[in-house]
């Protein structure tokens, strides 16, 4: 497409070709060049910038979007030199970087309201980091998520973090008190488990919780009720819930054929469920009648919510 032909596009869809450039490459290539296009940039407030591991840390002509850079993306362990001349970042994405760099980059953002830090094992956000944002030294964070292989070592030393009300994080089961606990306006939480526990201690009733995720990666099969009722009883509110369990064996899968498949425990504890989704992960060598379990699956929901049994 000519430049001719691309000044024909509406506003609505050059706006959304922008969302997906770096606030670099946008203005570089299309500031100055008529005043259509010069306005509908200034009126973007929520660019972003991508700080690659080779490239360039100091952003040059930064006076002409400093202002309007809403999100900041860092891969592995680049710095932004002149952070300081972007004061309304509110997201910051953190890709395989280490602590330090995290916590020098989020010690300069007053007003970051989401966090976001991927990486692979154990590491990024540490002990240190969840104890500063479970303690409020960010009043304005909506929104954390670390997406980690295993769980960090965490201290139940927490307080309360008013303002979050997202998390994704990895987590054993036993942990999950914890973030409610500090959390109390929490709304979704999206959480990762490679460990299950028979009971949760000193769980308190939580009543803003709408949306639960639960991400279960060890081989215990998930659905007996005993790690679910101790949970479950402190949710009263909640109406969406969406389980994923790894299948690694044929005795899980036989032990699925006499499964209640929760429902016993969903009709007893959640009351306001409107929704529930199911997945099981199987191995690629496992063969069994799908068809059977699904209907297994339909008659024990019944139809006192919407559910979903999904196999992948």
């Amino acid at each position: 497409m000519d430049f001719s032909r691309f000044e024909l596009l509406p506003n609505e869809i050059l706006i959304e070709i922008f969302d997906y450039l770096d606030a670099r490459d946008t203005y570089y290539a299309f500031y100055g060049l008529n005043l259509r296009l010069n306005a509908l940039l200034q009126s973007l407030d929520r660019l972003y910038i991508y700080i690659h591991y080779n490239g360039r840390s100091r952003i040059r002509h930064d006076h002409l979007f400093a202002l309007r850079v809403h999100t900041l993306i860092i891969d592995r362990n680049r710095l932004l030199d002149n952070l300081h001349q972007f004061p309304n970042i509110r997201h910051v994405i953190f890709i395989k970087s280490f602590e330090k760099k995290i916590e020098h980059v989020i010690n300069q953002l007053d007003n970051l309201e989401h966090l976001t830090v991927k990486v692979k094992g154990q590491g990024g956000a540490s002990r240190s980091i969840y104890q500063r944002i479970f303690t409020n030294d960010f009043p304005c964070l909506k929104s954390f998520i670390h997406k980690a292989s295993h769980p960090p070592s965490l201290t139940n030393t927490w307080t309360q973090t008013p303002s979050i009300h997202f998390l994704d994080v990895t987590s054993d089961f036993s942990r999950i008190h914890m973030f409610l606990a500090a959390c109390p306006n929490l709304h979704c939480l999206k959480i990762t488990i490679p460990k299950l526990s028979v009971t949760l201690a000193d769980l308190k009733q939580h009543e803003k919780l709408q949306r639960l995720h639960l991400t279960i990666t060890t081989d215990q099969l998930s659905f007996d009720e005993l790690p679910f009722n101790s949970l479950f009883v402190r949710l009263p509110n909640l109406q969406y819930l969406y389980l994923q369990q790894s299948i690694m064996n044929i005795d899980m899968i036989n032990n699925l054929k006499q499964s209640q498949w929760l429902a016993n425990v969903l009709a007893r504890h959640l009351l306001s469920l409107r929704q529930f989704k199911l997945t099981l992960c199987l191995s690629a060598n496992q063969h069994f009648d799908i068809q059977q379990l699904k209907t297994n699956f339909s008659k024990a929901h019944d139809q006192r919510y919407e559910h979903e049994l999904k196999i992948i």
